[in-house]
């Protein structure tokens, strides 16, 4: 348990990390980089983390659609596993939502 905070916490630090030397390097509104980094991250922490999804059954049929075969779609149930990466994206929109009201 201490591990799984100790990285969440990590890649809360990083990410935030990230969004103000994005910030201050290219001088632009560190809410507006913090709002659309927080949402940047929550997206593609959601792309990694999910299974069964449009995008996976669309990189199936390129797949297939390349080797020359016919894909025919089979039900996939929808799964994602919530992560150190996940959590940690989440917790980033929650301090920007936490400093976008003070």
């Amino acid at each position: 348990m201490v591990k799984l905070i100790a990285m969440i916490l990590f890649v809360l630090i990083v990410e935030l990390g990230i969004l103000f030397g994005i910030s201050f390097y290219f001088e632009v509104d560190l809410l507006s980089t913090l709002f659309f980094g927080a949402v940047f991250f929550v997206f593609i922490s959601y792309l990694m983390s999910s299974s069964g999804d449009m995008f996976t059954r669309g990189q199936e049929a390129a797949a297939f659609q390349a080797s020359g075969g016919r894909y025919i779609p089979k039900y996939e149930k929808f799964t994602m596993q919530i992560g150190p990466f996940m959590i940690g994206s989440v917790l980033c929109f929650v301090v920007y939502l936490v400093l976008s009201y003070f």
